[in-house]
């Protein structure tokens, strides 16, 4: 009874504080809780000080610290400023983004998800990022009795002096009325890694980027579409995964004698001009290029009749591939090892995705298939991986003809994975809902994609991906119902920024974040920690997630004990930063001794 005595006045103590002199209301969060528009902030959930009022954060060198600023009103209010202050000298960076709402209805409960109800994702920010001084999500109203999170970014230098850092958020209204918010940001004498060794890969639509977009959708190779696009790619960087254009209008412009499949004619003039920046890091602000990268394939590379170029194969019925596709397939990887070794671009690790999802129990051949085109691929390369979506236990037939096997959370089975990955081959999984893995739809907890790294830490997974980054319905910013109505906003982790005009913002030339990137990024970001800590992180994300995947080989997955529930790990975002803290400790023990 005392603790809920004290707790009450504690948070009735802070209130008053709040709320002195202003119609403004305003509580502090953790980046992994999403906040809903009409809920209340339970005092354990603030990351204030009860007695200074000041936010408590803390953080390594190379690393983006993030937390969200509930706004409240009780009167229709525009906040028509914010600014940061920062003790000087300070090479502290921060970035504030307004989080936009979409509704999500009710699912079944074997998808795990929350409530129907509207939850944060788009984030948009209040000043341009690609245009200086040009306002974007600046000024806002507030609705009164409606909460509006504000997500904040700190980047904090690898060049960052150790030790505390003190400063403040200010945020205005056109009524005078002001709100100031204290920060004190615990920096520690270590530096994150900029290789992490995870790969995380979101591939992109072109379609769909262009006609969003608004760019010229013959060739994503025109000068006036580049702009936009390599902010894309700047941005998955700058959150550490990969994207790429990568349905078939992504390799060097190729001439086919289909009969024979010799090469007639290749030009990597265009390639080189756009993708070369990227390959060789120039095109980021770290200098660092990609750690992956798809150098072909997509789908039905050379097995589907009125895809070009075609060699007569059929994927669902043939059992070999054809001496012109394999004449072809052998040629194309050859010249990719040849003229990536002549531009000096040996950095990303290049794999090829042919066929997604095979289906081999409607095509009997098709595992066979699969097998020779990663034979084929391999005659031709010995550095090109064959990525594919299934697990050894789809078919023995796949094994020795796959480099990458990457499944569902659902389907991975962790043993027959293990046995893989010590042969040399390597793992992967991509999406699904708990129990697996944290879902990667709108209406699933902040939490959801940050679960991603650290399943991967716990189970020995070599990468990450998810199936696509901007699968949007043409009115994205108002309506969550993409593709599914069980997997809602499923596939999309950016935000296009000509679309902004939907919610009354001006448009911006490129890309928007999101609330579950951002969670990617935190993970990513996690996951560097890992690697600094050593064998010691092991125990720490075990007190975390305590189970995941499909460890005991269910088959099929629903038959799981676990079906249906929610996953066995911590769902409160502060025991994810205790053990971040606790990851801290563990480095600099290490670094002091």
């Amino acid at each position: 009874m005392l603790k809920i005595f004290l707790t009450g006045i504690i948070w009735l103590l802070m209130q008053s504080v709040v709320l002195s002199g202003t119609s403004l209301r305003y509580w502090v969060v953790n980046e992994s809780r999403k906040v809903h528009p009409g809920e209340k902030i339970k005092p354990e959930e603030w990351l204030f000080d009860a007695g200074t009022r000041t936010v408590l954060l803390f953080g390594a060198k190379n690393e983006t610290v993030s937390f969200q600023i509930i706004l409240r009103s009780k009167n229709r209010t525009k906040v028509a400023n914010a600014s940061f202050s920062w003790q000087k000298p300070s090479p502290l960076k921060g970035t504030f983004f307004w989080e936009g709402y979409l509704f999500a209805p009710e699912v079944p409960k074997k998808i795990v998800a929350g409530p129907k109800g509207e939850y944060p994702d788009p984030l948009v920010p209040f000043w341009d990022p690609y245009r200086k001084g040009r306002s974007v999500a600046l000024p806002f109203t507030l609705t009164p009795g409606r909460n509006q999170p504000i997500w904040v970014d700190i980047k904090i230098p690898a060049g960052c002096p150790a030790g505390i850092h003190k400063g403040f958020i200010r945020f205005e209204t056109d009524t005078k009325e002001t709100i100031k918010i204290y920060l004190r940001l615990q920096v520690w004498n270590f530096v994150l890694p900029d290789k992490i060794n995870l790969t995380a890969w979101v591939p992109l639509y072109w379609e769909r980027l262009a006609r969003a977009e608004r760019l010229n959708p013959k060739s994503l190779f025109l000068p006036q579409n580049w702009p936009v696009i390599l902010r894309y790619y700047q941005m998955a960087h700058d959150h550490d995964f990969v994207t790429q254009i990568a349905n078939g209008v992504d390799q060097p412009k190729i001439v086919w004698d289909e009969t024979t499949g010799k090469m007639k004619f290749i030009d990597w003039k265009t390639y080189d001009f756009y993708f070369g920046p990227i390959l060789s890091g120039v095109a980021f602000s770290d200098g660092n290029p990609p750690a992956l990268w798809k150098v072909g394939g997509w789908i039905y590379w050379g097995a589907r009749e009125g895809d070009r170029p075609y060699f007569g194969d059929d994927y669902r019925t043939s059992a070999v591939l054809s001496p012109a596709h394999r004449a072809a397939l052998r040629a194309y990887a050859g010249e990719i090892d040849r003229h990536f070794a002549e531009k000096g671009w040996r950095t990303p690790e290049r794999f090829m995705y042919m066929i997604d999802e095979p289906d081999l129990k409607s095509y009997p051949n098709l595992a066979s298939f699969i097998h020779d085109l990663g034979k084929t691929i391999h005659e031709g390369s010995s550095r090109i991986k064959h990525l594919v979506t299934a697990g050894p236990q789809a078919s023995p037939a796949l094994i020795g003809g796959v480099d990458i096997w990457a499944t569902t959370g659902g389907t991975y089975w962790v043993p027959e994975m293990k046995k893989r990955q010590a042969l040399g081959e390597k793992a992967w999984f991509y999406q699904d809902h708990e129990p697996f893995v944290g879902g990667n739809c709108l209406n699933q907890d902040g939490l959801s994609l940050r679960t991603w790294p650290w399943i991967a830490k716990r189970y020995g997974v070599n990468g990450i991906f998810l199936w696509v980054g901007d699968f949007w319905p043409k009115d994205v910013y108002q309506n969550a119902l993409n593709w599914n109505r069980l997997y809602i906003s499923n596939g999309i982790l950016f935000y296009p920024g000509h679309q902004l005009p939907q919610i009354n913002f001006p448009p911006i030339d490129g890309p928007v974040s999101s609330f579950r990137m951002k969670e990617l990024r935190r993970g990513m970001q996690d996951y560097a920690y890992f690697q600094l800590a050593g064998k010691k992180a092991g125990v720490v994300v075990k007190g975390i997630i305590h189970s995941a995947l499909n460890p005991e080989e269910a088959d099929p997955y629903w038959k799981d004990p676990r079906w249906a529930k929610p996953g066995n790990w911590s769902h409160n975002p502060k025991d994810w930063e205790f053990a971040r803290r606790k990851l801290a400790e563990i480095i600099l023990k290490k670094t002091i001794h």
